[in-house]
C-alpha cells in the first residue's frame, strides 16, 4: 500500500503499546484513510494521492499543498501569459486594433482605457483562482510582479504578493542573495540555522550538510557563513547539546533526502554513545561497545572476542587479574622481555594519543605535528593538551577572525615547550625534585650489543610516528640514532617523554622562564595592554612581576587532565614520594 517513514513506524509503535501487529495495520489505515480523503478534495487519482504522500514522509498536510500547485500551476500560467498573447481593443478615434503586452505601458487616453479594462479582467480572473490572496491590491500587485519580471515562478509571485504592500518589499522579498552561491532567490527559498540571520539558499546549505554528514563530527555541523553555534565551546552543556541536536534533526528532516537524513541519526546515535561513560574502544580490533558492567576492569569485545581492561584500556592478561592497574604495569616492567626491550618507547605508546572526543587511543608519538585529526570522529584537537582546533571566527577572540585553523593551546602544552632544549626541559623537573630516565634500559643495550657484531653499539629510537605520504597517512617507527642520557630516544622524542612527565606531575613551566618568553605568554593571551611595563625596574625585577602576572591572570588549566606517568626502570621506583595516581588527581 506504501512506504512509512522510520518517524511514523515509532509513533505507531508508541501509539499501539508496542505491538507490532496493531501498529501495522493502524499505520496502513492512516495512510488509507489520508490518500482517500486527498483523492476525494483534488479530485486525483487515488495512486497519485499514495505515490505523493510516500513523497512526503506521510505528512498529508504537505501532500495537499504539493498537490494543490501541481493542479494550479497550469492555470496560472495561463493567466500571466494572456498578455503575451495581447488584448485586441479597438481605438475609439481610428478603430485601429491595438495590442497590449505590457499593461503597465500607458500612451494616450484610449490606450490608458484598454490597459484599464484589461488589468480589471485579469485581476477578477486571479481572485477567482487563486484563494487567500486577500483584496484587489494584492491582485493587482502580484500583476504587476509578474509583469515587471521580478521572477517567473508564479508560486513566488503569489506569496510576496500575500506578504508584501508595495513592489518595492516584493521585490526584495523575491530577491535575496545567497551568501554562498551569491545569485538571488525568493525569501522563501532562503533558510537559517536558527543560530544567526545568515541568509542562504536551500541549495547551498542542503550540500553544507551533505559535506557534514559524510566528513565531519556533529560538533561541526554549524551555520556555512559564520559557523554558528559555536558547538565545541558548549558541547559539556547537556542541555544545549540536547536541543541543539533535536532541532538540528527537525531541521534536516525537511532538508535532506531520507537515505542522508538516516545517515545522520546513525552518526547522532554514534556521538551521544561514545560520550557515554561506559563506552570503550577494543584495542584489539578497534571496534566500540559499552562495558554494562562498569566495576568489572575485564571487559569483552562482542565483535572480536578478545579481553581488555576497562580502566587502563590494556590488552588484557593474565598477569593482570586481581593487580590493579598500577601493579600489572610495575609487574610489565620487571618481568616482560619485549617491554624493557622497548624501554620508554613502550611506556610513551601506553600514554599515546586519546582522543578527547569519542575516547579512541592511538598508540603513536606526537611526533613534530600536534595537529590530530581522530580517524573515529573527525575531531581535530592538539594531541598535547586535547583542546580543540577551531577556525578564526569559531574561537570568540575578535583578533584571530582572520586566522586559519588554530588551537589556544596552555603554557605548558608539548607545542610550547617543545622548542625548550633537554637542559632545560630537565631542569624543570630537577628543581621539582622530580625523577626522571637519562638511561636506556639493560635489554636495550644488550640487544644492540648483539646486533652491532662487535662494533660500537647503536641504540635506534623505536617510538612510533604517524607519518603521511601525498594523501596517505601510514604509522612507522621513528628508528632514529639516540644520544648519551636521552634514555634510549632520540631527541625530539625524549623532549616529548620530559614533557610528558611534567604535565603529569601538573607542574607549571612559568617559574623557570626568562622575562622575554613569560611576555610571549602574555601576547599569545592578548593581555599586552595590561602586563606591567618594565620602567625603572631591573630584569630580574621585572621578570618577577611578570611572573607573578601570568600566573594570576593567566591560570594553568589543562584540557587533558594529569595522569600518572609510568617512568619505568629503576627511576619509577625511586620517585613514589612526587608520583601521583589518577585517581588522586
Amino acid at each position: 500500500v506504501c512506504s512509512i517513514t522510520r518517524d511514523e513506524a515509532i509513533l505507531c509503535l508508541k501509539a499501539c503499546e508496542m505491538d507490532p501487529v496493531r501498529a501495522h495495520l493502524n499505520v496502513v489505515k492512516e495512510r488509507q484513510k489520508n490518500a482517500a480523503a486527498i483523492s476525494a478534495e483534488l479530485s486525483v487519482p487515488i495512486e497519485v494521492a499514495h505515490r505523493e504522500l510516500s513523497a512526503a514522509d506521510g505528512d498529508a498536510e504537505r501532500t495537499r499543498r504539493g498537490l494543490a500547485q501541481q493542479l494550479l500551476a497550469p492555470t496560472l500560467d495561463r493567466l500571466w501569459n494572456l498578455c503575451d498573447q495581447g488584448c485586441s481593443v479597438a481605438s475609439s478615434e481610428t478603430g485601429e486594433v491595438i495590442m497590449y503586452p505590457d499593461l503597465l505601458t500607458r500612451k494616450t487616453p484610449d490606450e490608458d482605457l484598454a490597459v484599464g479594462k484589461y488589468t480589471q479582467r485579469r485581476i477578477r480572473a486571479i481572485m477567482a483562482e487563486i484563494p487567500g490572496l486577500g483584496n484587489v491590491s494584492k491582485a493587482e500587485l502580484a500583476i504587476r510582479i509578474h509583469d515587471d519580471e521580478v521572477t517567473d515562478a508564479v508560486v513566488d509571485v503569489v506569496e510576496a504578493a500575500r506578504q508584501m504592500g508595495c513592489l518595492a518589499d516584493a521585490t526584495r522579498y523575491l530577491k535575496v542573495e545567497c551568501q554562498i552561491c551569491y545569485t538571488d532567490h525568493p525569501h522563501s527559498r532562503i533558510l537559517s540555522t536558527g543560530h544567526c540571520q545568515c541568509h542562504v539558499c536551500a541549495g547551498c546549505l542542503r550540500q553544507h550538510y551533505q559535506v557534514c554528514i559524510r566528513e565531519y563530527n556533529l560538533i561541526r555541523f554549524n551555520c556555512p557563513v559564520c559557523s554558528l553555534p559555536n558547538v565545541l565551546q558548549m558541547v559539556d552543556d547537556k542541555e544545549f547539546l540536547q536541543n541543539y541536536l533535536g532541532n538540528l534533526d527537525i531541521f534536516l528532516r525537511n532538508l535532506l533526502p531520507g537515505e542522508e537524513h538516516n545517515l545522520f541519526h546513525q552518526k547522532l546515535a554514534d556521538f551521544t554513545l561514545r560520550r557515554s561513560a561506559d563506552f570503550m574502544w577494543c584495542p584489539h580490533c578497534s571496534n566500540g561497545f559499552v562495558n554494562e558492567i562498569p566495576d568489572r576492569y575485564c571487559v569483552v569485545c562482542p565483535a572480536c572476542h578478545k579481553a581488555s581492561c576497562f580502566r587502563c584500556k590494556a590488552k588484557w592478561e593474565e598477569q593482570h587479574e586481581g593487580k590493579t592497574c598500577e601493579q600489572f604495569q610495575r609487574w610489565k616492567r620487571e618481568n616482560d622481555e619485549d617491554y624493557q626491550a622497548r624501554g620508554l618507547a613502550a611506556h610513551m605508546a601506553q600514554h599515546g594519543i586519546t582522543c578527547p572526543q569519542c575516547k579512541y587511543r592511538y598508540e603513536l608519538s606526537r611526533g613534530a605535528c600536534i595537529h590530530f585529526t581522530c580517524s573515529q570522529c573527525k575531531h581535530e584537537f592538539c594531541s598535547g593538551c586535547d583542546n580543540p582546533f577551531m577556525r578564526g571566527e569559531e574561537c570568540g577572540r575578535p583578533n584571530h577572525r582572520t586566522m586559519g585553523f588554530h588551537c589556544h593551546c596552555p603554557r605548558d602544552c608539548y607545542s610550547r615547550l617543545r622548542d625548550s632544549t633537554v637542559a632545560e626541559l630537565q631542569n624543570i623537573l630537577a628543581k621539582s625534585e622530580v625523577e626522571f630516565r637519562t638511561q636506556p634500559t639493560d635489554v636495550q643495550v644488550q640487544q644492540a650489543q648483539e646486533a652491532s657484531d662487535g662494533e660500537d653499539p647503536q641504540i635506534k629510537c623505536s617510538i612510533s610516528e604517524q607519518k603521511q605520504d601525498g594523501g596517505r597517512m601510514f604509522d612507522e617507527l621513528c628508528d632514529k640514532e639516540t644520544a648519551e642520557g636521552h634514555a634510549g630516544l632520540c631527541e625530539k622524542h625524549y623532549r616529548e617523554y620530559l614533557v610528558q612527565v611534567i604535565n603529569s606531575r601538573a607542574l607549571d613551566p612559568a617559574p623557570f622562564m626568562t622575562a622575554d618568553q613569560l611576555f610571549v605568554v602574555v601576547r599569545q593571551n592578548e593581555l599586552e595592554d595590561d602586563a606591567p611595563e618594565r620602567g625603572d625596574l631591573t630584569e630580574a625585577q621585572h621578570r618577577d612581576v611578570l611572573l607573578e602576572f601570568v600566573q594570576e591572570r593567566i591560570r594553568l588549566t589543562r584540557a587533558k587532565s594529569a595522569v600518572g606517568f609510568d617512568l619505568g626502570g629503576d627511576a619509577a621506583h625511586d620517585s613514589d614520594d612526587h608520583g601521583t595516581s589518577s585517581d588522586e588527581n
